[in-house]
Formats: C-alpha cells, structure tokens, sequence
C-alpha cells in the first residue's frame, strides 16, 4: 500500500513528507492557493505528487449553463496546476446528492 500527505503548497517541507511517498497538494482552488498576481510558489519535490481538484461549489451535473462554464474553468484551472507540479494525478471529489 502507498501511502501519502495532504500538504499546503505554501508550507510545503521535505521533512514533513519524510517516509511517505507521495505528497498531496490540497485543493488548489482555495482562494490562499489561487496565483495572486499570477505568481506561481516555486515547489519541486522528490516524492510523486498528486492534486486535489476543485471541488467546492462545483456541481458538473448542473444544466444552468453559466455554471457549466464555471465548472469548466475550474477543471482546466485545476489540470494547469496540476501540470505545473508535474503531478501524476488529480483526484475529483464530487459531493452527490440523493
């Protein structure tokens, strides 16, 4: 079993990954994670990375079209952050009602 850490970006330590084999970057779309000024945190890392998507107030089953834009952009926001932390993969959380 791999087992890795949810980390901020911001805080992020090698020493706090230690062991753990792959470090998490939390949600990028948090409004502290969002590139204010377009200034990306400089951030490399021996371990494999993987990132949250966005998820909070994202609903892709939503039919409003101005939503779905959103939804959409919040997507393509999340794989650009991905990518740019050379992550090998993003995790989506979708909150499903019943």
């Amino acid at each position: 079993m791999r087992i890795g850490l949810g980390i901020d970006v911001h805080r992020f330590d090698e020493k706090l990954i230690g062991r753990f084999e792959i470090a998490n970057i939390e949600n990028p779309l948090y409004p502290k994670y969002l590139f204010e000024k377009n200034e990306k945190v400089e951030f490399r890392s021996k371990h494999e990375v993987i990132v949250d998507g966005a998820y909070i107030d994202i609903n892709p089953a939503a039919e409003e079209p101005d939503i779905l834009e959103i939804v959409r952009k919040r997507v393509q926001e999340s794989i650009d952050f991905a990518m740019y932390y050379n992550a090998t993969e993003i995790i989506f959380f979708i909150d499903v009602h019943s």
